[in-house]
């Protein structure tokens, strides 16, 4: 019952929900790396998660369209 199948309205909200989760926490990620670095004059482990986030979340958007893009692409011929 827990796993059942998503409406795609449900999919939508989903998505949207997830990417506003992301962007809170990097905001979150953000202030701490400022305030330690303010504090501390060094980068904390919070900067390094905060850019391994941003590196996963952009290289996967560009991977995943560029597969949406190949797949397209053998439809239309």
């Amino acid at each position: 019952m827990f796993f059942r199948k998503m409406t795609e309205e449900e999919k939508r909200n989903s998505t949207k929900a997830s990417g506003t989760a992301f962007s809170i926490l990097l905001i979150v990620l953000l202030g701490h790396s400022v305030y330690t670095y303010i504090q501390t004059s060094e980068k904390g482990p919070s900067f390094t998660i905060m850019l391994v986030g941003v590196v996963v979340f952009f290289g996967s958007d560009f991977l995943y369209n560029m597969r949406s893009k190949w797949r397209d692409r053998g439809k239309k011929e």
